[in-house]
């Protein structure tokens, strides 16, 4: 071996030595640069640094610590790293965490340690932030609440109840909140007498939070509350809780809001029969089709989907066909679709084939209600340019089990989109019983090799 040879064998190691050390180090300077940008005072170059950080993740996470410890670092510094620590989730963070949230002098690094602590969902931390929500600051107080109801442990719910009674307004609000999260019912009592708090906020919250635990004796005080509510948020809250609750007796009530001079009174109504079957509410939902506000027709015609009533089905045409709203039309197409009434066939085919606006939705459509007249409409979206049309008219053939579309479909399989993609090879797999994922390649050969034969022989299995 000559001497240069061996000089390059004896350099090498501490050549690559070197060079990862200073791998390391351009990591750790780039780490502490981000941590630094977490105290410039323009929000989205903090944000910016804040995801940054947590893409790096877990090599971050002892600079992170350390930059929360560092009394000699601007506060905002300091209080984002502990923020920053939660979002990666790095156990290692913990015990750090709990000790800042406890001990540290500053309320903003408390409460940013307060808050990451929750994101770490570790039950470990149940007793300091039970300690926390007797801070002096409620800023600490509102993060240690929302921790709670993140951590999910249920010896939590006698200071979260303690909670309701605190002064300020934010910590009243995060710890009903938490107590929604744990769905203990001995938080229902407390959480009724809170619908009857002077912050519309606050009533809002307990509506939503008795609507998760799900306990009936909350009935009639949300009735109450809906039917009295002024604010249209805690109204909404109160009506959604109910129909959680699946509460028949607020049937009438809720109609009467369908019917309101007021828009969110009706958007309210319309959302709230969503997934809630009840037939006392058909002839007023098939009304708020011609209501003048988009987001009421919409859950409107959303919310007959959920009722399968074949009464709906003309009205539903109509929205289908007439409807100013592109997001109507297709909420109309996916309820006739799963009416399931074939009247709907040939609207559907027409949309598809004179390429309307909603043809992604009227081929689903078509899909689930599998009728055969749709294949030519359905082969020809399948060029359609716009991706989502594409796929769904790929799958409506694949429901439908059209052997004549598999070299169609084939073709789909080298598509730029890969929803497109995956539709197609399900559609494939479902029409001959094969499998060859997206594999283009393979599906062909097969289809000119064995597949054709079997299709014109009709013995292709679906």
């Amino acid at each position: 071996m000559s001497e240069s040879l061996r000089a390059i064998g004896r350099a090498l190691p501490l050549a690559l030595v070197l060079a990862l050390l200073c791998l390391g180090c351009s990591s750790s300077q780039r780490v502490e640069r981000l941590i630094n940008q977490l105290g410039e005072t323009q929000w989205s170059r903090r944000e910016q640094a804040r995801k940054q950080l947590v893409q790096i993740g877990p090599p971050a996470v002892p600079h992170l610590i350390r930059a929360m410890k560092d009394g000699k670092r601007p506060v905002w510094v300091r209080a984002e790293a502990a923020r920053t620590l939660g979002e990666i989730g790095d156990r290692r963070a913990l015990s750090p965490l709990i000790a800042a949230a406890l001990r540290e002098g500053d309320w903003h690094v408390r409460a940013g340690a307060a808050y990451a602590v929750g994101q770490l969902k570790d039950r470990h931390a149940l007793a300091p932030l039970i300690a926390a929500l007797r801070d002096a600051d409620w800023h600490v107080r509102r993060n240690a609440a929302y921790a709670l109801g993140q951590v999910k442990d249920r010896h939590a719910v006698p200071p979260l109840i303690a909670a309701l009674r605190d002064g300020d307004l934010h910590v009243r609000v995060l710890a009903i909140s938490a107590l929604g999260e744990l769905k203990d019912r001995r938080a229902v009592a407390p959480l009724v007498a809170a619908l009857g708090d002077g912050d519309w906020h606050v009533r809002g919250t307990a509506a939503h939070a008795l609507g998760q635990i799900g306990d009936r004796q909350a009935v009639e005080p949300l009735i109450t509350l809906l039917a009295s509510e002024r604010n249209a948020v805690a109204r909404s809250s109160a009506a959604i809780a109910l129909g959680e609750l699946k509460a028949r007796r607020a049937v009438p009530l809720l109609i009467q809001l369908l019917r309101s001079k007021e828009v969110e009174a009706r958007r309210t109504a319309a959302i709230t029969f969503f997934g809630w079957p009840d037939g006392r509410a058909f002839g007023p939902l098939v009304g708020v089709l011609r209501d003048p506000d988009e987001e009421v027709r919409l859950w409107g015609a959303a919310s007959l989907m959920t009722l399968r009533d074949r009464r709906a089905v003309e009205p539903l045409m109509r929205a289908a066909r007439e409807d100013k709203s592109e997001q109507v039309r297709a909420a109309a197409m996916a309820a006739l679709a799963e009416i399931g009434d074939r009247r709907a066939v040939p609207l559907l085919i027409a949309v598809v084939s004179n390429r309307q606006p909603a043809m992604a939705a009227a081929a689903e459509a078509l899909g689930k209600l599998k009728d055969k007249r749709a294949v030519p409409a359905l082969l020809g979206a399948c060029r359609d340019g716009f991706w989502r049309t594409r796929g769904w008219a790929a799958w409506a053939l694949g429901e439908i089990g059209e052997v004549g579309a598999v070299e169609t479909l084939i073709g789909l399989l080298g598509d730029r989109e890969a929803f497109v993609r995956t539709k197609a090879a399900g559609a494939l797999t479902k029409i001959t019983g094969r499998s060859f994922g997206e594999g283009q390649r393979q599906w062909r050969e097969w289809w000119e090799q064995r597949g054709k034969q079997e299709g014109e022989r009709g013995a292709v299995t679906r």
